[in-house]
């Protein structure tokens, strides 16, 4: 992206410094928090604001720290899965009557809670549904379909 942003002459502002206050704008939002924040003079944010070279930085840096974002929760999903795994094989951490840290099986429903929201959270990855829904009238309803669809399709059965 470097490359995309163009230095005009004699600018004391370099390619980081654009960065910077691209990303701070990003945060902020607004031209006078970043000029306080960055150093960068309200005006010339303003002129960058304009330049052919603002909204793709801005688009690539959004896209970065999506992707950092992304990975920092990744780590913490991980750390809490195997956290919640090691409590359902080897007990909860609590203070035993003398003081010392005893480990005691995860009571049932707690157990079926994680177990559940578990299994919902892998079927939405699956792109797979979490609840069904019932609907009385739908076998009435396909059966009338498929005898009008045989009706029709049959010699003198009204198709």
């Amino acid at each position: 992206m470097k490359n995309a942003i163009t230095k005009s002459t004699g600018s004391r502002y370099t390619d980081s410094h654009r960065r910077e206050a691209a990303m701070t704008f990003l945060v902020t939002g607004n031209l006078r928090a970043t000029a306080t924040q960055t150093g960068v003079n309200e005006r010339t944010l303003s002129d960058w604001v304009k330049a052919d070279w603002w909204e793709p930085l801005l688009q690539t840096l959004h896209y970065e720290k999506g992707r950092e974002l992304d990975s920092k929760l990744s780590q913490i999903i991980d750390r809490a899965l195997d956290e919640v795994a090691d409590r359902l094989v080897n007990g909860d951490h609590k203070i035993g009557r003398d003081g010392n840290l005893v480990r005691v099986p995860v009571p049932a429903k707690e157990a079926a809670i994680v177990a559940a929201v578990c299994f919902d959270k892998r079927q939405i990855i699956r792109n797979l549904p979490t609840a069904i829904t019932q609907d009385k009238d739908y076998l009435p309803r396909l059966a009338a379909q498929l005898r009008a669809g045989l009706l029709a399709n049959t010699p003198g059965g009204g198709g």
